[in-house]
């Protein structure tokens, strides 16, 4: 016991330890995204229309805070199921924080190979230098980029010798900034004899090592988070195979020899009072084996004469006081008395039990007729004093949360078949387009480092697909297992999976299926239809979309009269058949062009999943209904029920 304490103070700890980290993370990696996008907000636009490649350095902050956040959000997980003391919980815990432990080292790993190296200092470079020759021409962008050179302590793109061809002297940002008293600040003439100035690094040297270092230390970070992590993974198993099922109340264990006994205990086995009262079983609460006006448990130990040759066995073992506190406390002292007030009980019970079954056969009064309606059983049942009316209700509610649990067990293997198609199709969307990307142009994509819809909808397909498989396999565990912490858990992630497909149908319908889809393809398009003409790997691999979207030049047949003698093969009906294609053909001048015909199917695809999102997130409304109500029906108490014994009465 002292232990577990021990380990869920040491999990409290780490997991404290881990949402700090974690917020220090998204919030560093807020600040170098604001960074980037200082410098990247004065490019000249001009030159950055068409690429549409995301660079390392506009990666890297999206990578760390996606990580920061899931890092606390798993820490909190951890936090709540430790103090719950809830082993599924802490499984579910344990499960995601592998999962954060491998995004940790990846997210380290994929910055300081692919970031922390040259393209991080060209990317820089190309920004710098194309914001310092806009700054010649633009007042507002040269005084953007003095706030950069005063906050980095440089001076030029590359040197402060990039002044001295168009400028009479060093702009004042190249030079420190003095203060005295409480005086405004000013600073001294800033020539090119200036000595402070002159030794200045450009920026874009200063801002690509400050663009490293950002990298190595959210890497470092990330690095320390994972090794915590890990430590906080061992803890959770060692807490999690500490932690042991609550044992069955001792009692419940001998139900079938100790019933007797707790029906003396408790009153509610075959006594006048109970039976009238109560079960309403019988007109009075008379003593059928004796002349008493009121039969009790207490009557039938301590006075009713029909039982005077047991009570004095039980006398002999327990003592003359026969009161319910003083039969108790000898049944707890002595194994003796426990066995003759156990044969006590039984052998009096069964008698009273005969008789009881006698009177029903031999009576005519509808009162003692046995009642066997549903809505017998259902007061008995919320009455706990009608045995066998709790134990149909009991074995009712276990048919209602096996059919929630079959329920549940054919809705997530739907889930999955839907994240798993969507997943799929984010993939063969992403390389189709990918088809198109590969055909540009690179000379004219160099400098874009904006992202566009059409590239963002298989990526938001792909994270979509792969959390919904996930989420279905956790409910799955959740209802096989019957856990509380892993429904409840299930139940939440499932209400996140509902707003984010709404959100991201939405973003697609609003965004992907609108203008900016059909520029981007038709750029695309038209770049891949140019760069055919003098290359033939381009022009042969523009054929295979040509014949894959029986699609025709970029706007249509008439685009290769202008270089061609005749039209390619991919634009005729049976192309591998056909030796020449003609511009008469009648088949290749009907269809559209390959821009038209891509964007329209781009956003058929793209609103076909949307689509899909929407109608299965309300079958996911119906699991989170089925989730909760499972969630609820679960209760943590052992349930011990048996087949009634031949013979046994609803005593």
């Amino acid at each position: 016991m002292g232990s577990a304490r021990a380990t869920k103070l040491i999990l409290h700890g780490l997991n404290v330890i881990n949402v700090v980290f974690g917020l220090a993370i998204a919030a560093a990696s807020i600040w170098f995204f604001v960074q980037v996008h200082e410098f990247t907000t004065l490019r000249n636009s001009n030159h950055y229309l068409l690429d549409y490649t995301v660079y390392w350095p506009q990666a890297v902050p999206w990578i760390f805070f996606v990580v920061g956040v899931f890092v606390m959000s798993v820490s909190c997980c951890g936090f709540t199921s430790v103090s719950k003391n809830n082993r599924g919980l802490i499984h579910m815990y344990i499960i995601f924080l592998g999962i954060v432990i491998v995004c940790l080292i990846a997210a380290a790993v994929v910055s300081l190979v692919f970031a922390d190296n040259k393209s991080t200092d060209d990317f820089v470079k190309d920004t710098v230098w194309d914001v310092y020759f806009q700054a010649k021409t633009d007042n507002e962008v040269a005084s953007a980029f003095g706030v950069i050179e005063r906050k980095l302590h440089c001076c030029g793109a590359d040197s402060p010798r990039d002044y001295k061809n168009w400028k009479a002297e060093f702009p004042m940002s190249c030079c420190d900034v003095y203060y005295r008293g409480w005086l405004e600040p000013y600073s001294i003439d800033c020539e090119f004899t200036n000595k402070l100035a002159n030794e200045r690094h450009g920026c874009s040297t200063v801002a690509a090592q400050y663009a490293r270092i950002a990298i190595k230390v959210l890497s470092a970070a990330s690095i320390f988070i994972a090794i915590i992590a890990i430590i906080s993974l061992v803890a959770a198993v060692a807490l999690s195979r500490s932690m042991r099922k609550k044992p069955r109340v001792p009692v419940a264990q001998y139900e079938s020899e100790s019933k007797k006994v707790l029906l003396v205990l408790s009153g509610h086995g075959c006594f006048g009072k109970y039976l009238c009262r109560i079960a309403g079983r019988e007109p009075t609460t008379q003593c059928h084996h004796c002349s008493c006006d009121e039969d009790t448990a207490q009557h039938t130990l301590e006075e009713c004469p029909a039982w005077d040759s047991q009570r004095r066995v039980l006398v002999a073992a327990v003592g003359p006081d026969l009161s319910l506190p003083a039969v108790v406390k000898s049944m707890v002292e002595s194994e003796r008395s426990w066995k003759k007030v156990k044969s006590f009980c039984e052998d009096v019970i069964l008698q009273k039990e005969a008789a009881e079954r006698e009177r029903e056969k031999s009576s005519d009064l509808p009162i003692r007729k046995r009642k066997t309606g549903p809505w017998h059983y259902y007061l008995a049942s919320h009455s706990v004093d009608n045995v066998h009316g709790a134990r149909l209700i009991s074995l009712t509610i276990m048919a209602k949360d096996e059919l929630i649990k079959g329920v549940l067990y054919v809705m997530n293997i739907v889930y999955a078949v839907f994240g798993f198609v969507t997943a799929a199709t984010g993939i063969w969307f992403f390389v189709q387009l990918q088809e198109f990307v590969s055909l540009r142009n690179s000379n004219h994509y160099l400098l874009d480092y904006r992202v566009y819809w059409p590239q963002v909808a298989p990526w938001l397909f792909i994270l979509l697909g792969l959390f919904v498989m996930m989420v279905a396999f956790c409910g799955w565990c959740g209802a096989n297992r019957e856990s509380r912490g892993l429904l409840g858990i299930y139940g939440l992630f499932l209400i996140l999976i509902i707003v984010g497909q709404v959100i991201a149908a939405t973003l697609i319908f609003v965004y992907v299926d609108g203008e900016d889809t059909d520029r981007f393809v038709k750029d695309t398009v038209y770049d891949g239809y140019y760069n055919s003409q003098s290359n033939p790997d381009v022009f042969k691999a523009f054929g295979r979309i040509e014949r894959k979207l029986r699609c025709c030049g970029a706007n249509d047949a008439r685009d290769y009269r202008s270089w061609r003698n005749d039209l390619p093969l991919t634009c005729c009906q049976d192309s591998y058949y056909r030796a020449t294609c003609d511009f008469t053909d009648k088949e290749a001048n009907e269809r559209l062009g390959c821009a038209k015909v891509a964007s329209v199917y781009t956003k058929i695809i793209s609103s076909s999943v949307a689509g899909a999102s929407l109608l299965i997130s309300l079958v996911e409304i119906v699991g989170v209904i089925l989730a909760w109500k499972l969630f609820h029906s679960l209760r943590e108490v052992e349930h011990y029920i048996h087949e009634r014994k031949e013979g046994e009465t609803e005593c």
